[in-house]
């Protein structure tokens, strides 16, 4: 599970418990810990604001897709699964929990509204203690993150190769404005936070897993703010400055597990 910091971390509950591992390990693994390739963003001359038009290639005579530079990096990453503790939502920024979903069809939108958002919901209260839960949105990432040269690609539905953070502080904000205008100024009276929850679709994954920095290896300066220009709307998230301080994980043959 990855949080989105629209709130501190530390504001988070903390009954969150740290003395679970052995009920969330699959199977004894080696060490599994990996070198791999990162891509961080470059911040633009002259403090320009980056920006991002979504699903549009440079044409011709158009606008570019992106002002965006990006540098490769080879960094540690460390699997979680042999870590002498499990990390947590309000330490880390992320932790693992187990979630039975039954079969889905993933073609299908409406059910796996039916039918994984309740249990979602379930597993969102029961690991932060939330007194409400509200979820709106998912994406299903499919296929390899590189091509069969070798070299990153993009696109639609594929893994997302570059560092990056889904919200930003403001648009945390502003997503619950939109998705619960009567009620959005009452509810920020209290904490509330943004949660991802990811899983595999089917089986282990072991190609282009999902990659996460420890929130606390983070300094306020590694964000850069990134506007994200779609056809119907404009939104805003960070990407991310290279620090060497930064600490990645992530979990090896993620499978019934979940993020």
């Amino acid at each position: 599970m990855a949080a989105v910091d629209t709130l501190p971390i530390s504001e988070l509950p903390s009954s969150i418990s740290r003395a679970h591992k052995d009920s969330l390990r699959e199977e004894k693994r080696d060490n599994g810990d990996v070198n791999a390739e990162v891509v961080y963003t470059i911040q633009p001359p002259s403090n320009e604001e980056l920006f991002f038009r979504v699903y549009q290639g440079e044409q011709a005579g158009g606008p570019p897709a992106t002002n965006a530079e990006t540098v490769t990096k080879d960094v540690r990453i460390r699997n979680l699964r042999n870590l002498p503790f499990l990390p947590s939502l309000d330490i880390e920024g992320f932790q693992l929990e187990k979630l039975v979903v039954p079969e889905v069809d993933w073609a299908d939108d409406e059910q796996i509204k039916a039918v994984l958002y309740p249990l979602v919901e379930s597993l969102i209260r029961k690991t932060t203690g939330a007194s409400r839960v509200h979820l709106f949105d998912h994406t299903l990432r499919k296929g390899s993150m590189r091509n069969s040269d070798g070299h990153v690609r993009g696109g639609r539905g594929q893994p997302v190769p570059r560092l990056h953070v889904d919200y930003t502080l403001r648009t945390g904000h502003t997503r619950l404005k939109e998705l619960l205008p009567d009620e959005a100024d009452q509810l920020t009276k209290t904490p509330f936070a943004v949660i991802q929850v990811w899983r595999p679709l089917k089986g282990t994954v072991d190609d282009s897993p999902l990659a996460m920095v420890d929130a606390r290896s983070v300094h306020p300066d590694d964000f850069l703010s990134n506007r994200l220009e779609f056809p119907e709307r404009t939104g805003y998230t960070y990407a991310m400055k290279h620090n060497p301080a930064h600490q990645f994980y992530y979990a090896e043959g993620l499978g019934r597990i979940t993020l």
